[in-house]
């Protein structure tokens, strides 16, 4: 990958929010050729948050679903080959507030390997 090349995706990541780690590891990613699965929270469970303002509420809901939203798509971007699920109302700890969807995925990636 060139130079060019990698600073045009890296001001894509940044312009949709994901600040990659360092450009190392922004040029490794094309290199990735293992197979991937990457869960997403969009849009993240919010919990009590807000819960006695409908407004403020939807109002973060929507910021929340763009950022994440945008950081699964960067990923999807930097890596096409990934497998890239989105659990709607899940927690940061997609694992404990999602169990059987998590299951369902990796069971499902792991049936699709060779």
């Amino acid at each position: 990958m060139t130079p060019e090349a990698r600073r045009d995706r890296a001001a894509i990541l940044r312009r949709d929010g994901v600040a990659p780690a360092s450009d190392r590891v922004l040029a490794a990613l094309p290199y990735i050729r293992d197979p991937i699965l990457a869960i997403f929270a969009v849009p993240h469970d919010l919990g009590p948050v807000f819960k006695d303002d409908p407004a403020a509420r939807a109002a973060a809901e929507a910021n929340d679903t763009a950022r994440a939203g945008a950081q699964a798509k960067a990923f999807e971007s930097g890596l096409p080959s990934a497998r890239v699920v989105r659990l709607p109302n899940a927690n940061h700890y997609v694992f404990q507030s999602n169990e059987a969807d998590v299951l369902r995925e990796m069971n499902a990636f792991l049936s699709s390997l060779p």
